[in-house]
């Protein structure tokens, strides 16, 4: 069914586990008082559109600090980078990459899809992420949809047509 369970506190890309906006967690309130609430931690990741993916205590996200993609890896309880990762890439003389949209964190990977048409698998492990892929699938300029994974298919949308093939948007 493509529903990726968690851990009650795991939230495993944009909108959460059943990509509904709906937290299944409980004893927290929306009374927060003039102030908002507490912030537990902050942390800089340049600029960036991803939302977070938080999975066995560790939290996901994108940013772009000094004109490279990256993805970074946060302790939960403390926000102290555990680690970081440089996903975008040169072939042929041109960057590939511009990873804007919401990653996916599913069966110990991350799936990152650029705006360009790129994609980047990273398999996460004890000590830091692991390059598996980095493929163009499409050329594009504005594709920022999130990947999706169902009974082991990626699943990435093309929002326009492809700048080289010319071909319609297509999933």
């Amino acid at each position: 069914d493509g529903v990726q369970e968690g851990t009650g506190r795991d939230w495993p890309c944009w909108r959460g586990p059943e990509r509904n906006g709906i937290s299944r967690e409980t004893g927290w309130t929306w009374q927060w008082g003039s102030e908002g609430p507490k912030v537990r931690w902050r942390a800089s990741v340049g600029k960036g559109f991803s939302s977070f993916a938080v999975a066995d205590s560790r939290v996901y996200t994108l940013g772009n600090m000094g004109g490279t993609d990256t993805v970074f890896c946060f302790d939960a309880e403390t926000g102290k980078i555990l680690w970081e990762n440089d996903i975008h890439w040169r072939k042929d003389g041109r960057t590939h990459g511009r990873f804007r949209a919401s990653m996916l964190q599913a069966d110990g990977r991350i799936f990152c899809l650029g705006e360009d048409g790129a994609l980047a698998e990273l398999k996460l492990t004890p000590k830091g992420p692991e390059t598996i892929q980095r493929v163009r699938l499409f050329a594009a300029r504005s594709t920022w949809t999130l990947p999706s994974l169902h009974r082991g298919l990626l699943y990435v949308s093309q929002n326009e047509h492809d700048l080289v093939t010319r071909q319609p948007p297509r999933i």
